[in-house]
């Protein structure tokens, strides 16, 4: 658990110990105060990306400062394949929201994915195989533009042209946790 809100803890990082059942405090090891960002459990470790003030920097937690991401990004959502990362919407440090999707590896940008039909930040976002294919879902959020909370839910199969509309949520949700399972994405919120 790294950065987040309260000043006091944007450039700290706590570790849940199962056996004691305590949080432990790595005390203040990131590079950049966080809030707002993504993270990615990369092949060096825990990557976090972007967030507010820090938009445009990873860096991996006790490991410093990583590469650069093509665009600001606060409050997106990035979702593990293999080796590397997706990040999906989010807003830009003027705050206007983005509809980019891009994949990162250790060695920075790989390739610009079509951009989501909707720009929206807050969002969940996650993975699952459907056969062979990796079906990416985003869900929920905010269009920040329109200053509207979103029920709608975007598909897209790695290596298709655009993302398809999905079934919506029952109702609209914005700051949601996902989990990706082999067959299904859990928005939780």
């Amino acid at each position: 658990l790294c950065g987040g809100g309260g000043f006091d803890t944007m450039k700290s990082c706590l570790q849940f110990n199962q056996t004691s059942g305590n949080w432990t405090s790595y005390g203040d090891v990131l590079q950049e105060e966080r809030y707002g960002h993504t993270a990615w459990v990369s092949p060096a470790g825990v990557m976090l990306l972007g967030g507010l003030g820090s938009g445009t920097t990873t860096e991996i937690v006790n490991g410093g400062q990583n590469f650069t991401l093509n665009q600001n990004t606060q409050f997106a959502c990035s979702i593990q394949v293999g080796p590397s990362t997706i990040i999906t919407g989010g807003v830009s440090s003027e705050f206007l929201p983005l509809r980019v999707v891009s994949r990162y590896t250790l060695q920075g940008h790989v390739e610009d994915l079509p951009s989501l039909n909707l720009a929206r930040s807050h969002h969940g976002c996650g993975s699952y195989h459907h056969g062979d294919n990796r079906i990416l879902v985003v869900s929920g959020g905010w269009d920040v533009a329109q200053d509207i909370y979103l029920s709608r839910t975007e598909v897209h199969k790695i290596g298709a042209s655009r993302w398809l509309a999905g079934k919506a949520l029952p109702r609209a949700m914005w700051d949601i946790t996902s989990v990706s399972l082999d067959q299904e994405v859990l928005f939780i919120g």
